[in-house]
């Protein structure tokens, strides 16, 4: 899951558990975008690093464009055509800070896991910081943790995260939707589930695979099986709630219009 097939990435020496810090991800795709070059261009070319995107248009007729379908103005002005358009832009782009009581009297330093890189060398030298705090259960504050944790400095360091101890899937495995399984981990990594995903690796399962993929019963038994899923995370997350709606929460649902 940290590589490319088609470039393999060195295993960092510095590991926990198989984890290691986003660092070494950084290194890799920077070596990565560097290192392909397609029509004379790398890939570190063909990104247009802080650009703000003011205007994206489709274009009516392509004919008059050399065949280009959308039109994207970006740098107050400057413009881009192309034939396909893919928007991954995501709604977690700007840091959520939740405002906390008491925080606007805190005198310490206050900062997002988005500015942590920039700022990582010297807030883990400054001799004046003798505590960390990090809050959330994410993949990224567990990425903070080990880096505070590691620090030659002596500190004190907490990571706060919700009650029921869920956070990344990783490290805290999210709870199963049947009582069957410890988690969720426990419940998709078997053999039965297996025969239910449609892959290029599944040969081995024969008849089964045949039957569950390939038949009008076993489509519509899968159909049912995921479903079942699919309501029960919704439930679970409840992505309707009040508090959730404020935060957009509500639209991280697929059918989102």
């Amino acid at each position: 899951m940290a590589e490319f097939s088609d470039c393999s990435m060195t295993p960092p020496s510095e590991q926990y558990y198989g984890f290691f810090p986003g660092k070494y991800t950084t290194t890799y795709l920077e070596s990565y975008i560097d290192n392909h070059i397609y029509s004379g261009q790398t890939i570190r070319n063909r990104i247009l690093f802080s650009a703000t995107v003011d205007e994206i248009a489709r274009i009516l007729n392509p004919e008059a464009s050399d065949g280009a379908n959308w039109k994207i103005t970006y740098n107050s002005g400057r413009h881009l055509l192309c034939f396909k358009l893919i928007d991954a832009t995501g709604m977690t782009s700007q840091p959520f800070i939740p405002t906390l009581p008491g925080s606007s009297e805190f005198k310490g330093k206050s900062l997002h896991h988005k500015s942590f890189g920039q700022s990582q060398s010297l807030l883990l030298s400054d001799p004046s910081i003798q505590s960390i705090v990090i809050i959330g259960g994410a993949k990224s504050a567990a990425d903070v943790a080990y880096s505070c944790a590691e620090s030659p400095l002596q500190r004190e360091i907490y990571w706060i995260i919700r009650e029921d101890g869920n956070g990344p899937s990783a490290f805290f495995a999210a709870p199963a939707m049947t009582e069957r399984y410890a988690n969720s981990n426990e419940g998709f990594y078997n053999r039965f589930l297996a025969s239910f995903l449609p892959n290029r690796f599944g040969n081995r399962w024969g008849w089964s695979k045949w039957l569950l993929q390939s038949t009008f019963i076993g489509r519509w038994y899968a159909k049912r099986l995921w479903d079942g899923f699919d309501k029960g995370l919704r439930a679970f997350h409840d992505y309707q709630r009040e508090e959730g709606k404020e935060m957009g929460f509500a639209d991280l649902e697929y059918d989102t219009p």
